[in-house]
C-alpha cells in the first residue's frame, strides 16, 4: 500500500512538472529546471562576463519541425551551455524537451535570429546555434563560444570569469560551417565569383572589412546577385 502511494505521488510530481505552450501549429513540452542551479548556483560565483546572448528575459519565438510557433514567449539563451531557456509561471525557468531549430530574440528595436542544424565543426555539434547575420547563397553566422575560465586573486582565492570567443563562419549549400576572418584577404576569398563587384562595392562604401557590421553589408550585397 505504501509503495503504491509513493508511486502515485512520483507520478503526479512529474505530471506537474511538465507544461505546454500550444502554437498555431503544433504544441512544445517544457521540462522545468531548477532555477537555483541553473541561474543562481551555477553562475553565482563569476566575477565577470554574462552567461547569456542578453543578460535579461526578451521576447522571442521559436522554430520546432519546420513551423514557427505564434506565441511570444520570453527566452534567455545560454552561450555557456549552448542552451536556449524560457521563462515559465512564477519567474521559473524551463527548457524544451523537443530540440527547437531555430529561435529569434528581441533586442531592442532589432530581432536577432538563430539557427542550428548545421554539420559539426572542431567545436560545434550539429545541434549548436550560431546567429544568422547574413542570408543568402551563402550564409554568414557568427557565434559566441563562451567558457568559464578560473583565475587566482591577490588574496589566494580562486575566482571565475566568463571569456568571450566570437567566431565567424560562411555556409554554401553544403552545410558545412567554414570558418572566416573578418579581413579583407579571407572575405574576398570566399567571395571570388565575384570579386571585382566586392572590391568595388567595398570601395565605394568605405567599408570596413574587420567591422561586423561592413562584413554583412558586402555579403548582402553578394547574395543580392
Amino acid at each position: 500500500m505504501k509503495k503504491f502511494i509513493f508511486l502515485t505521488v512520483i507520478v503526479l510530481l512529474v505530471i506537474n512538472v511538465k507544461a505546454q505552450f500550444t502554437g498555431a501549429n503544433s504544441s512544445v513540452d517544457l521540462t522545468i529546471l531548477d532555477t537555483r542551479v541553473k541561474e543562481m548556483g551555477k553562475y553565482a560565483d563569476v566575477k565577470t562576463g554574462v552567461p547569456f546572448v542578453l543578460k535579461d528575459w526578451s521576447q522571442g519565438a521559436i522554430t520546432v519541425n519546420g513551423k514557427v510557433q505564434k506565441e511570444e514567449l520570453m527566452l534567455k539563451y545560454d552561450e555557456v551551455d549552448d542552451e536556449l531557456l524560457v521563462k515559465g509561471e512564477g519567474n521559473s525557468v524551463k527548457k524544451f524537451s523537443l530540440p527547437i531549430e531555430a529561435f529569434t530574440i528581441k533586442d531592442g528595436s532589432k530581432i536577432r535570429v538563430f539557427v542550428s542544424g548545421f554539420k559539426p565543426t572542431k567545436n560545434a555539434n550539429s545541434n549548436a546555434y550560431y546567429e544568422l547575420i547574413a542570408d543568402g547563397k551563402l550564409k554568414l553566422l557568427r557565434k559566441n563560444f563562451k567558457k568559464i575560465s578560473e583565475y587566482k586573486e591577490y588574496s589566494g582565492a580562486t575566482a571565475k570569469v566568463i571569456k568571450d570567443d566570437v567566431q565567424y563562419f560562411v555556409v554554401s549549400s553544403d552545410n558545412q560551417p567554414t570558418p572566416i576572418k573578418l579581413e579583407q584577404k579571407s572575405i574576398l576569398q570566399v567571395l571570388s565569383d565575384k570579386g571585382a563587384a566586392v572590391e568595388e562595392h567595398i570601395k565605394a562604401n568605405k567599408l570596413n572589412l574587420k567591422k561586423e557590421n561592413d562584413v554583412v553589408s558586402v555579403f548582402q550585397f553578394y547574395n543580392k546577385g
